[in-house]
């Protein structure tokens, strides 16, 4: 899931109809069996019922975080995906994630986002970068392997050969729409230092639940 700001509501918005959602991402608007609107309905089914494992290191200690992130999904009750709904498109999130985002998450740049939509890669390490470089804390950077690289992107690839070269164009992708990213390949992988995030994130103070 991208964010574009924190902010102090789990209910986060999303349109009033999949056109409209859609054209938000900068995403084709075609319909049919086997259209955008057939992929995301099925997409969005199954992030509403997913469940993620969470797992990061906070002062010195790994921390693992399981959370539905999903509590509700109201959207677009429409067939068509054309007409305006009963209500908005709302996604609420459920509290556990919603405050792992709001302690943790990075806001990811929507422009930067629609760009990259074209490859599924230059999105992952796009999103990678984004969460990894601004928590590296070592002014000599972190160096990463290909090997591990391969392993954590590239398992689709049968040759390392391969991998290196649709990574090495999506990371130039990236690069552009991340200018302030500090990656450098050296000899055997790459080298991460520590660089801003995509876009500045805004402090929020979590909204007081009623009893």
């Amino acid at each position: 899931m991208w964010v574009s700001k924190v902010t102090p509501r789990r209910s986060v918005e999303i349109g009033e109809s999949m056109r409209q959602f859609l054209g938000s991402l900068g995403m084709s608007t075609s319909g049919g069996e086997r259209g955008s609107y057939h992929a995301l309905r099925r997409q969005m089914n199954a992030l509403a019922a997913c469940r993620l494992s969470i797992g990061m290191q906070e002062a010195g200690r790994v921390v693992t975080v399981d959370a539905k992130p999903i509590k509700r999904f109201e959207a677009w009750i429409q067939a068509d995906g054309l007409q305006r709904s009963l209500w908005p498109g709302v996604i609420e999130l459920s509290e556990d994630f919603f405050a792992t985002l709001t302690e943790h998450a990075v806001p990811l740049d929507p422009r930067a986002l629609a760009a990259l939509r074209h490859s599924a890669l230059a999105l992952d390490v796009y999103t990678w970068l984004a969460h990894r470089l601004c928590r590296v804390r070592t002014p000599t950077g972190t160096r990463l392997s290909w090997e591990n690289l391969h392993g954590q992107f590239g398992q689709e690839y049968r040759s390392s050969r391969d991998f290196k070269k649709e990574f090495r164009q999506a990371l130039r992708q990236v690069r552009l729409v991340y200018p302030d990213a500090r990656v450098a390949e050296v000899i055997g992988g790459l080298l991460l230092q520590p660089s801003h995030p995509p876009m500045a994130r805004v402090a929020v103070a979590m909204p007081r639940l009623l009893d």
